[in-house]
């Protein structure tokens, strides 16, 4: 790194030239960035979770749907019910629809004199309102559509999208698509919205990219004043902007190159690389000051930042971009490509610095150490350098004593920390997707689906009255537990087809007593209507929940009821399972702090042997990972203290923190090593590396902080959350570098090789 630094500083010219070469490079493939989101998650094909669903889905078809709600008092009317036949015709075109469920195309069974009609309840448009009334009276007297498709005033109705399973990549597109179709019916109708996954993850993303068009130029912006206040001088962010805005464009470049989509996640890249970009930045202006004041000019400056940043800056680099790939071990698509995406820009933004920064300083660097926070500023730095060192020196084990012990004390409570992938719950109460979803509720269905597919070892098992009553008595557990909203399965359109071929008598709304019967039924009934609940050797049965539950921890307590009420009404002949795309995330949310264990080992491990082996001592590396260590321990103690999800908005934080505090414990390190090799006295030697780090240590920690800070001003709560729990660890790592780090390196020998400099002389 030396030698790339000095030929930066040598050859201004061609660095402009090869900077620009590559930005336009990069630039090139930034339209080629993908528009939409992929999945969420990549399974392995032997995930068992994933066998059963991809088995019930190949048996019963997908139950995924996006519901199309409209509200009209005048709904029932020849006109309102002409308009919306039309807006079914539409919904059927969309691209990824394979059947949409509404009024215009369930069948309404009806018997008249031994006949039975299986027209859809508006087969042709009403010409007159007593027909329209008519239907209505017929929808209301259905258990299949009955707060599933049309609400009980009868001043609401549903079209149930069912949707094809790999519509994934397609996603937002579909959903704009369903919006559009929206817009041809809403001028005439009260309310009409749509909800489902594909809408949910739109508003998701659509919401965290305003944040960030708002959110980066504040970051930006109050890094800028941070500067000012603490080196008084434009220079350094000038030259943070510059090496930001560079990593920045070609890591999009990179993006589009990949073919990696703008996420949810990736979109947090801007405002990651002016935070993180900026902490290399920091410690080389630290030095070319330090350099100003011993030689007075930019040339020897320079070349005494380049002499002394070299080692820490490479280690720096290289342990931080080893945080953000470890993330990409993580099994969620999106948690990948973030990792992936960081980890490419945190690899260049170094390598952009270490060009940029040389020759930038060579032509802007300040001439004077004066004018870059002596005076006021200064005496600040040095009176909390001094009191640290009093302090340690008087209380060094009460100090340490209390912080490790308060934090471990705290941290007991991360064993109350719970997985959870809520979408929905991303959105302020007071949002329009949280007021569809309570509306939907309230009047129809929720728009959450799992499926529970019972399996016979024998044949013609769901022609039987009996095993068809334990199917009919999960519906009716099921329906009076209070959060499952409707249900549906071969026993209600037996129990309709009985009643309609009893010229429409309730007493006869129920299983028919004869196999024979039911067999016959089953014959009679559509094939198309009855294929997601019931297979054709009638060996395996199908009943979907439709519920309003999208936290994924909660649902996971009452799938476990649910399990436990079936085995209940079930004998021990029948095998049933509980799945569905809510299932899979439950499923996924397990995994969650697994993998979180995993990549913050794999990090810690890598960091453990890459100072161990560069400093030729174990004790370094050891060292090395308890300042940063504790403050994670006490980010999960507080998460499981005030019930802070594990999830999609935290998962990466332990891995990302580490990987970015780390830094400063290197920094400290280095300059513990030279100052050790100069002054032969380990109390001397960390005060004299206090003194030097506690600038660049409070800057690149209070601008961390800023950085990720400004993610709390966002309106969805993952960003909140990340934000809130990294700017947190980031003050709690400044403290304990500044009083841990010290503590340990001044009562344990090590790092006292004198060859280390020269080994490592290359950096």
């Amino acid at each position: 790194m030396k030698k790339l630094m000095l030929w930066s500083y040598d050859h201004p010219v061609h660095v402009i030239v090869l900077l620009l070469g590559a930005t336009l490079f990069f630039a090139c493939y930034i339209p080629a960035i993908p528009s939409e989101e992929m999945t969420l998650m990549r399974w392995s094909k032997d995930d068992p979770v994933k066998a059963l669903y991809d088995d019930t889905l190949e048996t019963f078809g997908s139950c995924k749907i996006t519901v199309v709600f409209v509200k009209n008092s005048r709904l029932f009317t020849p006109e309102v019910l002409a308009r919306l036949n039309e807006f079914q015709n539409v919904l059927e075109k969309i691209p990824g629809v394979y059947r949409v469920d509404s009024l215009f195309s369930i069948p309404n069974l009806k018997g008249e004199e031994g006949v039975l009609y299986v027209n859809p309840f508006v087969n042709e448009v009403p010409d007159t309102l007593e027909e329209a009334q008519a239907i209505k009276a017929d929808a209301l007297r259905n258990s299949l559509v009955l707060d599933n498709l049309v609400s009980r005033d009868g001043s609401a109705i549903a079209f149930n999208l069912f949707m094809d399973e790999d519509i994934g990549q397609n996603e937002e597109r579909f959903s704009i698509q369903v919006d559009e179709a929206i817009s041809t019916i809403s001028p005439y109708m009260e309310k009409v919205f749509q909800l489902g996954e594909p809408y949910t993850k739109r508003v998701l993303f659509e919401g965290q990219m305003r944040d960030q068009r708002r959110l980066v130029p504040l970051a930006f912006v109050l890094y800028t004043l941070l500067s000012l206040v603490i080196w008084r001088s434009f220079s350094l962010a000038g030259m943070t902007m510059l090496t930001s805005g560079l990593s920045i464009l070609w890591t999009l470049g990179f993006m589009g190159l990949a073919g990696f989509p703008i996420t949810r996640f990736t979109s947090i890249m801007p405002a990651l690389l002016i935070a993180v970009g900026s902490t290399e930045d920091v410690h080389l202006f630290s030095e070319y000051l330090a350099g100003i004041r011993k030689t007075g000019t930019r040339p020897d400056a320079i070349r005494h930042m380049i002499e002394k940043s070299g080692l820490a800056l490479f280690l720096t680099a290289l342990t931080t971009f080893l945080g953000f790939l470890a993330i990409s071990l993580n099994k969620y698509l999106i948690v990948q490509q973030f990792g992936i995406v960081c980890a490419f820009g945190l690899f260049v933004n170094p390598l952009i610095t270490f060009l940029t920064a040389p020759a930038w300083l060579r032509y802007f660097g300040p001439r004077h150490a004066g004018t870059c926070g002596t005076g006021s500023v200064n005496t600040v730095f040095s009176n909390i350098a001094g009191t640290i060192t009093r302090l340690i020196r008087a209380y060094k084990w009460r100090i340490f004593g209390s912080l490790v012990g308060g934090i471990l004390l705290v941290g007991v409570f991360s064993f109350n920390i719970n997985a959870d992938g809520d979408l929905i719950g991303s959105f302020e109460e007071s949002s329009p997707i949280r007021r569809f979803s309570r509306q939907l509720h309230e009047e129809l269905a929720g728009v959450q689906t799992f499926v529970i597919h019972i399996r016979s070892r024998t044949a013609d098992s769901f022609i039987q009255p009996e095993h068809l009553a334990s199917i009919a008595g999960i519906q009716a557990s099921l329906e009076q537990s209070g959060w499952c909203d409707a249900t549906a399965s071969i026993v209600n359109y037996l129990e309709l087809i009985n009643r309609a071929m009893h010229d429409g008598d309730d007493a006869y709304a129920r299983i028919p007593e004869s196999p024979d019967l039911i067999a016959q039924y089953l014959v009679i009934l559509p094939p198309s209507a009855i294929a997601s609940f019931i297979t054709n050797d009638a060996r395996e049965v199908a009943i979907v929940i439709r519920h309003n539950v999208s936290s994924s921890h909660a649902l996971k307590e009452l799938v476990a009821q649910t399990g436990d009420m079936i085995g209940q009404h079930l004998t021990p002949r029948f095998d049933f399972r509980i799945t569905g795309e809510s299932i899979l995330t439950v499923a996924a949310g397990d995994t969650l702090f697994i993998r979180q264990l995993f990549s913050l080992s794999v990090m810690l491990i890598a960091v453990f042997l890459l100072m161990s082996l560069l400093f030729g001592n174990v004790k370094a590396g050891a060292l090395s990972l308890i300042p940063n260590v504790l403050p994670t321990v006490l980010m999960f103690g507080v998460m499981g203290l005030f019930g802070i999800f594990l999830h999609l908005g935290t998962v990466m934080v332990a891995v990302v923190t580490i990987g970015i505090a780390v830094d400063d414990t290197i920094h400290f390190m280095v300059r513990y090593h030279a100052e050790m090799l100069r002054l032969q006295d380990r109390n001397q030697a960390m005060e004299a590396c206090i003194r030097h780090e506690i600038r660049p240590v409070v800057a690149t920690s209070l601008g961390l902080a800023l950085g990720f800070g400004v993610l709390m001003l966002s309106s969805l709560k993952p960003l909140v959350h990340f934000g809130f729990l990294s700017a947190f660890v980031m003050l709690v790592a400044m403290v304990t570098d500044l009083l841990i780090t010290p503590i340990l390196l001044s009562s344990v020998k090590v790092m006292t090789n004198k060859r280390l400099g020269k080994s490592f002389s290359i950096f």
